[in-house]
């Protein structure tokens, strides 16, 4: 009664057959471009990260990640670079509060492994710089406008 599928083409034969002989991978991605390869996509669990004091979370969330590839791509923790977006989204909620699981693309480029956000392209996190004001432009700022009006009249005046 049953009647079996066969495939009308050789294409489709051969493409049965290697889904029969290989499992499904949902995590491994091998992409090659011009300088990185994606190697591996991860889902990171972040839960450790609220056994610590509540201010210090976030960080440590950043250290699991760090340790999370470090052990299961089997390579020194020194070569992992943290993109921009994964940092933003550890930290969105604040130090206290990061999110109990990530999911990261892994890319190799030269010698470092760059961990993103899973869905963006690896950018660099960029620190900027604090500008150092003096004592006066702090006060000024802490101020506002009328105050430092009355202190130029008063200086004015005497």
């Amino acid at each position: 009664m049953e009647e079996e599928k066969r495939p009308e083409t050789e294409k489709e034969e051969a493409k049965t057959e290697t889904e029969k002989t290989q499992p499904a991978q949902a995590e491994v991605k091998k992409e090659s471009t011009k300088e990185t390869e994606v190697l591996k996509v991860f889902v990171i669990p972040l839960k450790k990260a609220y056994r610590k004091a509540r201010d210090k979370r976030a960080a440590y969330a950043i250290r699991l990640i760090r340790d999370f590839i470090a052990r299961h791509m089997k390579i020194d923790k020194g070569k992992i670079k943290i993109g921009r977006h994964l940092n933003e989204k550890v930290w969105e909620r604040s130090a206290q509060k990061p999110p109990r699981r990530v999911k990261v693309t892994v890319t190799k480029h030269g010698d470092e492994y760059r961990a993103e956000l899973f869905g963006f392209k690896y950018e660099e996190v960029k620190v900027s710089e604090v500008e150092e004001k003096g004592l006066a432009e702090k006060l000024a700022s802490r101020l506002g406008a009328k105050a430092i009006k009355k202190q130029a009249e008063e200086k004015a005046v005497s």
